[in-house]
């Protein structure tokens, strides 16, 4: 996965972090974090093996100085 931070004015969020968790659509306490390395410039690499088929969730949960934390939900059909 790679996830790239702005900010309200569409710069990059040298300041943010990120951190992610991946789980079988309905059943969040089956997941796994997601460790997600910053490149910098508010980029942000991992990877996840998905160890099934079927839909799965990735929530990003993405952290900045002085504002509220903002969780991000994307669904993944894996065949």
């Amino acid at each position: 996965f790679q996830v790239q931070v702005r900010d309200a004015a569409g710069n990059a969020d040298p300041n943010a972090t990120v951190s992610g968790y991946l789980y079988p659509r309905g059943n969040v306490n089956a997941g796994m974090g997601v460790p997600l390395q910053s490149l910098g410039g508010g980029q942000f690499f991992g990877f996840a093996d998905i160890p099934e088929a079927g839909h799965w969730m990735l929530a990003l949960r993405v952290k900045r100085p002085g504002m509220e934390d903002v969780r991000v939900y994307y669904d993944l059909p894996v065949e």
